[in-house]
């Protein structure tokens, strides 16, 4: 990357495969290079959120892309089971390795079940910030504060100003105090994901002001 020329656009189909490589790098085992286990679970995360995600936008440098956000409007329910169907028929092929149940049981566990789990007792919300997520080569550049209020703007145009995110210690969720969310919610998890097992503190974020 030369001359760190940043855009941002809409989120594209020919983005998944950096996205994919940015979330396994992150929030992977750790290594160098992610493993087979990470790229995996990558590859269905992100078809998993932009399956139930009502906007996204990428931000890239020099035309690579280097970040992403994507949210939903709750009150958009429509063709839900349908976008289900489709998801598991396109990630069919990964879902049958073992490797892929593995990832379709870290993905219930962390973000489905354990996030219902934590909004009991919450406000009532009508927007979520579903994925914020950016490359190393993104810092210094102002994009994840970029790519966070572009959301916001969105959920705000959409009449769901009152949204709430689910995150945890493996990410770097200090952006979100610092942003000026509610940190609403929190409990400490301990579960088997796809490379090994995960110990973590999750939390509950929100735009609602007591």
């Amino acid at each position: 990357m030369n001359s760190n020329i940043v855009e941002f656009r809409p989120y594209k189909p020919e983005d998944m495969e950096s996205i994919e490589r940015i979330i396994a790098r992150t929030w992977g085992s750790q290594e160098n290079e992610p493993t087979n286990a990470d790229i995996v679970y990558s590859k269905v995360y992100i078809a998993y959120c932009l399956m139930i995600s009502t906007y996204a936008e990428t931000a890239l440098i020099d035309g690579s892309p280097v970040g992403v956000v994507m949210a939903r409007d709750l009150s958009v329910r429509k063709h839900f089971v349908l976008k289900l169907v489709l998801f598991l028929l396109r990630n069919f092929w990964r879902v049958l390795r073992p490797s892929g149940i593995m990832a379709l049981i870290a993905l219930y566990r962390i973000e489905i079940a354990n996030p219902r789990e934590l909004l009991r007792g919450c406000p009532e919300y009508a927007g979520e910030l579903t994925l914020l997520i950016t490359s190393p080569e993104a810092r210094g550049h102002g994009i994840g504060k970029r790519l966070y209020a572009d959301a916001v703007r969105y959920l705000n145009g959409a009449g769901a100003g009152r949204f709430f995110l689910y995150t945890d210690t493996e990410c770097g969720y200090g952006f979100y105090d610092r942003a000026g969310l509610v940190r609403r919610k929190e409990q400490k998890m301990v579960y088997r994901i796809v490379s090994g097992v995960a110990e973590m503190t999750a939390f509950i974020y929100d735009s609602v002001k007591d």
